[in-house]
């Protein structure tokens, strides 16, 4: 989100080639904000009416691909990284969605990350921005503000598309996030002029819009996150229960990791260890053929670590409970110690 908002500031002050270069690095960091920063990169050259810059835009964005793209070669992470891009896309599209239309499918995306609130949000970011939009009527200094405006509008149904296509959990609403501060930005000058007759209320109302602009995030969760803040950075220091039983058995060594992200940072600790298998969390709704993968590499590690979550589940599928299944009769010939609900087995 960073480097597509990076991007649009770039083409707002000129900047095509710099503009281009955050796009081609996105493509690596966060692919789906890709088509979130063209549409504003190109909106701004084409408000600016600089369509020549589009040329510079291209290149660069092209050049900083293929610079990535070598180093990805050079590491021998390229095919690994087009694998893993693969497998987003079908977790993406995966059965849980629901519907049978591609209608269906879209308005279930939007459910599944959004909720009911998400219609309220599209409402006021239009708002916001038409607000923004009235300022060119009596203000000199608005025509930027209207210019952000009018980026913010354009990439909104792009957000709001994307979301309809991938979209699966709460924060993947932050693909929204991007028009959201480009239209707060674009009324600045209006709080500006609202702060020097009525400060106080003017902070109220900054307050209260990024409330509601945040989206599925509440203020509960901000409020916790501060009460818990202490707690929480000393857990960054902490060596998880998990970790100190893989410390037990020596000081470094080769583990794998069997179940669900349900951990909190099992790897704190464990610097001088060696992860067996890189999927270290596992989904019910992951495919056969990778689970068998991640059962077939557990098998050749002398410590596994099996989390609380690795269950067999009721309502299936069934490619999860035979995983389960399966590494529950592997580590019979391993000596396991549970703390919690969570195992560390060692052979």
């Amino acid at each position: 989100m960073v480097l597509a908002l990076i991007g649009i500031a770039l083409a707002f002050y000129d900047r095509p080639f710099l503009a281009g270069c955050c796009i081609g690095t996105l493509i690596f960091a966060k692919l789906i904000y890709v088509p979130v920063a063209i549409a504003g990169v190109g909106c701004v050259v084409i408000i600016h009416r600089r369509p020549q810059d589009l040329l510079l835009v291209a290149a660069a964005t092209a050049a900083s691909a293929l610079s990535v793209v070598g180093i990805l070669f050079i590491r021998g992470e390229f095919w690994p990284f087009i694998e893993g891009i693969k497998l987003n896309i079908a977790y993406s599209q995966g059965p849980f969605v629901g519907g049978t239309t591609r209608l269906e499918t879209w308005g279930a995306h939007l459910k599944l990350a959004g909720g009911s609130g998400l219609s309220g949000q599209i409402i006021l970011i239009t708002l916001v921005n038409v607000v923004a939009l009235f300022q060119l009527f009596f203000s000199d200094r608005a025509r930027e503000g209207v210019a952000m405006a009018l980026v913010s509008l354009a990439i909104l149904p792009v957000s709001l598309g994307i979301l309809a296509i991938t979209g699966l959990w709460e924060h993947h609403v932050q693909i929204l996030y991007i028009p959201t501060l480009i239209s707060i930005v674009a009324v600045a000058p209006l709080f500006e002029l609202a702060a020097r007759k009525a400060p106080f209320l003017t902070l109220l109302t900054v307050i209260l819009c990024a409330c509601i602009l945040g989206g599925p995030v509440t203020m509960n969760r901000y409020l916790s996150s501060i009460k818990n803040f202490r707690s929480t950075l000393a857990q960054m220091s902490t060596l998880p229960p998990e970790a100190r039983q893989v410390l037990a058995v020596g000081d470094s060594g080769t583990y794998a990791r069997l179940g669900q992200n349900d951990d909190l940072g099992h790897a704190i600790g464990l610097r001088n260890w060696h992860l067996a298998c890189p999927r270290f969390h596992q989904y019910p709704f992951l495919p056969k053929e990778l689970l068998g993968e991640v059962r077939d590499c557990a098998s050749k590690t002398p410590v596994l670590i099996l989390s609380a979550a690795l269950k067999t589940r009721d309502t299936g599928p069934a490619e999860w409970n035979e995983f389960v299944t399966d590494i529950e009769s592997l580590v019979k010939s391993y000596h396991c110690d549970d703390v919690s609900g969570v195992r560390v087995c060692r052979r």
